[in-house]
């Protein structure tokens, strides 16, 4: 792994990281239930280099903040899934918690996912959140159809997009960052920039159906509404030679207003 894709790696947990932190503490004060966390491509848990990915972020942090919370991690690949349960026991013995609290699967997310919802959420509304940060693009189908579930209205929507290899295919699919969010039920949308060092020029989008997070911009996040969001979105949005014709000139003006619609 190169020095510039394992920095932007780490660029990225940390992202996480101070995310998942304040979303838990929110989700705490507003609601006694369970907290759901599902994370749709967990990797190994752990990088080789002893950071930690998504699945034991989340439960350290879990773990401090002292809500009740169930796990599900999903992995389809098999030598990985292998890494993520060692992994995975290993945390839970440090941090003392239980096994019954967590569920493992060694299965693609597009069929576990839409499964867990339909069985384990006992026709009620959860609070938490569901992570996809798959290699390569994500499966917008798929988080589009479990964004229409009536049981994740109180679900938050976490997705890492490679958004220079979602315009290298746009000959491809005909469709663009902004066309998949139309697809997904989330009234609100807002955008973080991972990582200068990050050749695919990942991003992370948050979707809610609330008002938003606090204080969002000093975590680095903005509306996709905001001037700071829309920034981010074009230029993830769009190509370079796109965002030059675009740009204001002095004589006439190609400007993105309504682009987006």
């Amino acid at each position: 792994v190169s020095q510039s894709r394992y920095a932007a790696t780490i660029d990225k947990e940390r992202a996480f990281q101070k995310l998942i932190i304040q979303h838990l503490a929110i989700v705490n004060v507003i609601s006694p239930k369970v907290y759901t966390y599902i994370d749709a491509s967990a990797g190994p848990g752990l990088y080789k280099t002893g950071y930690s990915g998504s699945p034991v972020t989340f439960l350290r942090e879990a773990k401090k903040v002292g809500i009740n919370f169930h796990a599900h991690f999903i992995e389809k690949d098999m030598a990985t899934f292998g890494a993520l349960t060692e992994n995975i026991s290993a945390v839970l013995s440090e941090l003392r918690i239980s096994n019954e609290k967590i569920s493992l699967y060694n299965e693609e997310h597009e069929k576990v996912v839409p499964e867990i919802l339909r069985t384990q959420f006992n026709n009620s509304l959860r609070y938490g959140l569901i992570y996809y940060d798959p290699n390569g693009i994500p499966n917008f189908d798929a988080i589009k159809k479990v964004s229409q579930s009536l049981y994740l209205q109180r679900m938050d929507l976490l997705i890492c997009v490679p958004a220079v290899a979602v315009k290298r295919c746009l000959s491809i699919h005909g469709r663009r960052i902004v066309d998949y969010l139309d697809d997904i039920d989330k009234a609100h949308w807002y955008i973080k920039r991972i990582s200068p060092r990050d050749k695919w020029g990942r991003i992370m989008l948050l979707g809610l159906n609330w008002d938003g997070i606090h204080e969002e911009k000093k975590w680095g996040w903005h509306s996709v509404n905001s001037r700071e969001g829309r920034a981010i979105l074009d230029e993830a949005n769009l190509t370079k030679d796109e965002r030059e014709y675009l740009a204001p000139r002095d004589c006439g003006q190609q400007t993105l207003e309504g682009y987006y619609g």
